[in-house]
């Protein structure tokens, strides 16, 4: 069931759109994440979606009701910056059980409340202490119980994470998809990380230049990219240009300097400029596969260890460099730079980049 429904908002700020037609449906209880490079428009319509940026031009509407000019206190959503912002001289349990309060909760209900949200966080046995008894996750666990200690209708995080150190990081991760999937109730966060934006995601919106790209699941935006931006975006990828496309029942077949590529066409949606791979993908052998597409030889130029993995820079005849992820334990091919190996991938790792 649609909960927010973004139609054609625009931003703008003298001669710069910040936000350009942005359409999109937000669903109730989804957890959808906005990414993008900085500038790219995404904090700017979570801004707009708390209620403290107003749109130039376009709709909010929340249920059927235009919320557009609607004041950020009446549209009960709950927000959690990327700063904790919690007050100093209070403890968890006063932190959290402030926005009660101030909305006039009786004593009763602040008490089941505030003890229910605390022991979600997984903060009770800290809620005692202050802020500054805290190691940086538990702050920010009692900033994500205070935001939702009120059910707010949709929980709004302009990164919440950055500050964390990565294991932290990963850790906090975990407990945002567990919170959220033991609230049920929306979020949507804003991220430039996109491995965060994969873990986390029912949905991803990527934006650029002020418009969202591409909206749909993680699976699809990231085997399945509608542009070349998306693609490159999110993650290692390596592209090969191509000409002489053609179609061959379910596959496209074209030619790239280093010899004939191939592709399914599930995702085939205009005139195709590339053919692309992402790195884990690619299969290396010492010996040539049966294999007369998607398969050619290239020297090691740099290999770096990754304990469970090895990412490898490959250069091919004609001098193009790829990028290869494979297995620690993969034993049966030399890894060392200068060696040659064969790269050969499956038509249906093949991503289409269409024009």
């Amino acid at each position: 069931m649609s909960q927010i429904t973004a139609n054609n908002i625009c931003k703008r700020y003298g001669d710069f759109d910040a936000l350009k037609n942005v359409n999109m449906e937000i669903t109730k209880g989804e957890f959808l994440t906005f990414l993008g490079p900085s500038g790219s428009g995404k904090t700017t319509l979570l801004m707009i979606l708390a209620g403290f940026t107003v749109p130039t031009s376009g709709q909010l509407i929340k249920e059927g009701v235009d919320i557009s000019a609607m004041p950020a206190e009446e549209r009960n959503f709950g927000m959690v910056f990327q700063g904790y912002a919690l007050f100093p001289h209070m403890t968890v349990w006063q932190n959290v059980d402030y926005p009660l309060r101030i909305r006039k909760v009786d004593a009763s209900t602040r008490k089941e409340r505030v003890g229910r949200i605390i022991e979600t966080v997984g903060l009770s046995e800290h809620a005692h202490k202050k802020p500054s008894q805290l190691s940086g996750g538990q702050q920010q666990r009692v900033a994500l119980a205070r935001s939702l200690v009120f059910q707010p209708d949709m929980l709004l995080l302009d990164e919440p994470l950055s500050a964390l150190d990565r294991n932290l990081r990963e850790q906090m991760q975990v407990e945002l998809k567990r919170v959220h999937e033991e609230t049920g109730t929306t979020f949507v966060f804003v991220t430039h990380d996109q491995g965060e934006a994969l873990a986390l995601s029912d949905n991803i919106a990527i934006f650029n230049k002020g418009q969202v790209m591409q909206l749909d699941t993680p699976d699809t935006i990231y085997n399945a990219p509608n542009s070349r931006f998306i693609a490159e975006f999110l993650g290692k990828i390596n592209l090969f240009p191509v000409s002489d496309t053609a179609l061959d029942g379910g596959v496209l077949r074209g030619r790239s300097v280093d010899g004939p590529l191939s592709a399914s066409t599930g995702n085939l949606s205009g005139p195709v400029s590339a053919i692309a791979v992402r790195p884990e993908n690619m299969t290396l052998t010492s010996e040539k596969v049966d294999a007369t597409e998607n398969c050619f030889k290239a020297k090691v130029m740099q290999s770096t260890y990754q304990g469970s993995h090895i990412d490898l820079t490959l250069a091919t005849a004609s001098g193009q460099a790829i990028e290869v992820s494979t297995h620690s334990s993969h034993t049966d091919i030399d890894p060392a730079i200068g060696s040659e190996l064969w790269v050969s991938w499956s038509p249906n790792d093949s991503i289409i980049i269409a024009d």
